[in-house]
């Protein structure tokens, strides 16, 4: 059987994977079906999904018939007849397909979607935030920036609101601080919701170094 493996996709995936995920695989297509491979080339997960699904924003909708994403804190999704759910590194099917749209897993969380609210669930499948939310990202030093009634706010692992919806956007904090849009202008606040950076920015953006999460900021015009 020949192998058909998409070179320059799995260097890019294989990047992204040591620099988020530790799970060191590869995706590779036998012709069929879509599988993961380790490092020496031996199947960890044998193909078994004719899809998979691109990675984009972390966002995904369900469409593809058992699709399968990548691997991220040991879990990756999968989809079935529409709807999504969570397969371990063995390709065990973990966590049912559920679910209208997730999130990949980050901070032992991944956000999950019930066809109307975004809520969270654990690495065991549990609810441990309700479905609740207009949206949700990711867990990051330990809050996670959620969207109710058309505004942005913070909440703890618990599903308290530490930092009120009043923003019009919300970034992810890193090193706490995370940058918010509030009255058309960007700021930065710390993890209190205090001003760190006035709000008086065109536009305030970060990325990330390598794999060590240091963050560096851009700053806009002044207005």
């Amino acid at each position: 059987m020949k192998l058909k493996v998409f070179v320059l996709i799995i260097i890019t995936l294989s990047i992204t994977m040591e620099c988020y995920t530790q799970d060191y695989l590869a995706a590779v297509d036998d012709g069929k079906n879509w599988g993961f491979i380790n490092k020496k080339g031996d199947w960890i997960v044998k193909p078994f999904c004719s899809n998979l699904i691109a990675p984009g924003f972390n966002m995904f909708s369900a469409y593809d018939v058992n699709s399968v994403g990548l691997f991220f804190d040991g879990f990756a999704q999968y989809t079935s007849r529409g709807k999504f759910g969570f397969i371990n590194i063995n390709g065990v099917k973990v966590i049912p397909a559920q679910y209208a749209e997730v999130s990949n897993f980050h901070n032992g969380y991944a956000q999950v979607k019930n066809w109307k609210s975004w809520g969270y669930i654990n690495t065991k499948g549990e609810l441990t935030i309700e479905f609740q939310f207009q949206f949700a990202k990711n867990f990051n030093d330990n809050l996670a920036a959620v969207k109710v009634k058309n505004r942005w706010g913070y909440i703890d692992s618990l599903g308290v609101l530490i930092i009120q919806p009043t923003f019009k956007k919300a970034n992810s904090f890193s090193e706490g601080l995370a940058s918010v849009k509030f009255k058309g202008l960007w700021g930065v606040i710390n993890k209190r919701g205090e001003w760190v950076l006035e709000p008086i920015y065109d536009y305030i953006d970060f990325f990330v170094e390598g794999c060590k999460d240091k963050t560096r900021w851009s700053l806009g015009v002044y207005k």
